[in-house]
């Protein structure tokens, strides 16, 4: 073991709860205790301020991530990864790729299955990935993967977007019967999305940006919240409508039997 590899060891020890329980370096934190097994890798990424290489071990079978600013970049190798668990390998976790992210979940959930015994140990990064590409944050990767979000940090602060509360969350989930398809996004941040969302994926990278700047005059911030809603914008000839709240931006395929009642509610929040 290298020298640096040994120190990581020991300030992960002496960082760790005074309950936490370690093995040969490495912190346990699963043990067929009830605690659920995604969830505890999620809580360790959630942990992780200083980038790290996090070395899984799911019943002696090792997975080797690369966490950040609380956030998974992606996973780095795994023992006996083949075909559509190769495939994600050495990839940088992005909204922007739902497949990626979905494989690499399905990958995690399938080595949890039944496991017995997770410990974590904290090492030195490798490289990985390119400068700007962050990875997706613990609790939002939680969100994506169905799993309980890990616990607010003590020292979080209510400048960090709410990725589970705030107007436009409260909207969607409001409105749920008559949207087809969504994407949420923060601070250029997806946090979540449902039904057919490609189209919509579609319309973002090539259409969002370029509206938002070229309707800068029409969705000034100083404002305050704007829904615009296009009827037969997209290919199909559904209805599409783009909610802009701050930091705060959905894009929604709805159906236009609930106009009336989605800006109803759309006011009752934002007003």
């Amino acid at each position: 073991m290298s020298d640096l590899s040994a120190l990581a060891e020991k300030l992960s020890a002496l960082a760790g709860d005074a309950g936490d329980v370690f093995e040969d370096g490495a912190r346990v934190i699963a043990n067929g205790d009830g605690r659920a097994p995604v969830k505890a890798i999620l809580d360790a990424v959630d942990d992780t301020v200083l980038e790290r290489k996090l070395r899984v071990e799911i019943d002696g079978k090792r997975i080797d991530l690369i966490a950040a600013g609380r956030r998974l970049r992606g996973i780095l190798t795994a023992d006996g990864a083949s075909g559509d668990d190769q495939s994600v390998m050495g990839q940088v976790l992005s909204r922007e790729e739902p497949e990626v992210v979905a494989a690499a979940g399905k990958m995690i959930n399938n080595r949890c299955a039944g496991a017995k015994r997770i410990t974590v140990r904290s090492l030195p990064p490798d490289p990985f990935g390119v400068g700007g590409e962050r990875g997706i944050s613990a609790r939002g990767l939680a969100g994506l993967w169905d799993v309980a979000a890990p616990e607010p940090a003590v020292a979080e602060t209510t400048a960090e977007p709410a990725e589970d509360g705030g107007a436009m969350a409260q909207f969607l989930s409001s409105n749920a019967a008559a949207l087809t398809a969504t994407m949420h996004v923060n601070n250029g941040e997806m946090i979540k999305i449902s039904g057919d969302y490609k189209t919509l994926q579609n319309i973002w990278n090539e259409q969002v940006l370029q509206f938002r700047k070229s309707h800068s005059r029409f969705l000034d911030p100083a404002d305050g919240p704007q829904l615009v809603c296009l009827e037969g914008a997209l290919e199909n000839g559904d209805a599409a409508a783009m909610a802009v709240d701050g930091d705060d931006v959905a894009l929604m395929a709805y159906d236009p039997a609930h106009l009336d009642q989605m800006l109803t509610s759309w006011r009752s929040l934002t007003s």
